[in-house]
């Protein structure tokens, strides 16, 4: 809108004098001067300021955990004067209280929590952040940062050795587990492999008795130049994830999948195979090792002690999260006054912005979007 039309409109609201207000295309600068003191109400005795919420400001491997699990563009968003900053929403801790009470052995089953919301609310940040909190509390973590991108059509692929009706996602079962060993690190390297396993390889598959062990031996399996077993990674993702549900594990664990709408989809017609057939959900080797831990019966244990997240995209199609049975859906929305108002009080006292007076505050709140996404932008720009 131009500026004497979004003047108009403030001035509906009883905001005058607003000083220069300009918008180009969504992202807003607002820069305010001779505001009116009566367009805000005055603050009585009586009034009750409501705690805000928190901005947490990561230390470095917090955010080295971030980075592998979000996209490089809200990284980037979050990141601030070199550090990555993340408000910690309603939502975010609603999933994590749910996620203590089954991280107990004997808890009757397994948490299922969905992350639903519109686009760029912060769907994608708040299943990292509930990642980053149980990782940082002893958790295993098993991410999968954008399930799309495994039934897209980019796939190197070989026939399964196990069940040639099936299709191993070499390069993806190599990356997972690389992230994987990354985002766990030494404690992988505590947790004993129980079962015995056939390996149809003849690689040296001596010494696996750590997963930490088992995920560098898929990792290691295909080198650079193409030299090994191909089939061995996605193998291995499946042993690993059979080893992770165990009732005597030790330690509870976190598998978590965003995008995970992509995966709803009886076939993925982007993926084709050898014969140039499109894909069918039941063929992936890789995604079924995950959704034997994610689509286990309702009322089920599919883990030990811990739980499963899952958050929707727009990236990942239409189909969405609020009919997936079995789940417990936490709703992300646009930020409440409040959360605005901590952003703002956060960037102010870190220098980042100036300190903003109540009347600039207001026209902030009225011209600038509440999407986490766009609000950052416009943040940025003061």
């Amino acid at each position: 809108p131009s500026r004497t039309m979004m003047t108009r409109r403030l001035a509906e609201c009883g905001v005058r004098g607003v000083g220069n207000v300009w918008c180009k295309s969504i992202q807003c600068c607002v820069a305010t001067r001779g505001m009116a003191t009566e367009a805000v109400p005055t603050e009585t005795a009586s009034t009750v300021v409501p705690q805000l919420p928190k901005v947490a400001a990561l230390n470095l491997n917090d955010t080295e955990f971030m980075r592998l699990c979000l996209p490089k563009s809200t990284a980037n968003q979050l990141t601030t004067g070199g550090k990555m900053e993340v408000l910690e929403r309603q939502p975010t801790q609603a999933a994590l209280d749910k996620l203590a009470a089954s991280s107990e052995a004997g808890a009757a089953e397994t948490a299922r929590i969905a992350l639903v919301g519109e686009q760029g609310l912060g769907k994608s940040t708040g299943l990292a952040s509930v990642a980053r909190e149980c990782r940082a509390n002893g958790w295993v973590v098993a991410y999968v940062p954008d399930a799309s991108l495994w039934c897209d059509s980019l796939q190197s692929i070989e026939v399964s050795k196990r069940n040639p009706d099936r299709l191993d996602q070499f390069i993806a079962s190599k990356e997972w587990l690389a992230q994987f060993v990354a985002q766990n690190g030494d404690t992988l390297g505590d947790i004993g492999v129980t079962g015995t396993y056939e390996w149809d390889t003849p690689l040296n598959v001596d010494g696996l008795d750590t997963i930490k062990a088992l995920a560098e031996f898929g990792i290691n399996a295909l080198d650079e130049n193409g030299d090994g077993d191909a089939t061995i990674a996605a193998d291995v993702v499946g042993v690993v994830l059979k080893e992770l549900r165990r009732e005597d594990l030790g330690v509870p664990v976190l598998v978590a999948v965003d995008v995970y709408n992509a995966w709803l989809r009886d076939a993925f017609p982007k993926w084709k195979d050898f014969d140039s057939k499109v894909v069918t959900r039941e063929r992936s080797a890789l995604i079924r090792h995950f959704t034997k831990i994610t689509e286990a019966p309702a009322g089920s244990k599919p883990l030990g002690a811990g739980g499963v997240v899952v958050a929707e995209s727009a990236k990942g199609g239409e189909v969405a999260l609020q009919e997936l049975v079995g789940f417990d859906k936490l709703e992300y929305q646009a930020y409440f006054d409040d959360e605005v108002h901590a952003l703002l009080d956060h960037f102010a006292q870190q220098g980042y912005i100036p300190q903003m007076t109540p009347q600039q505050r207001m026209v902030l709140r009225l011209i600038l979007s509440s999407k986490p996404r766009e609000l950052r932008k416009h943040l940025s720009s003061l």
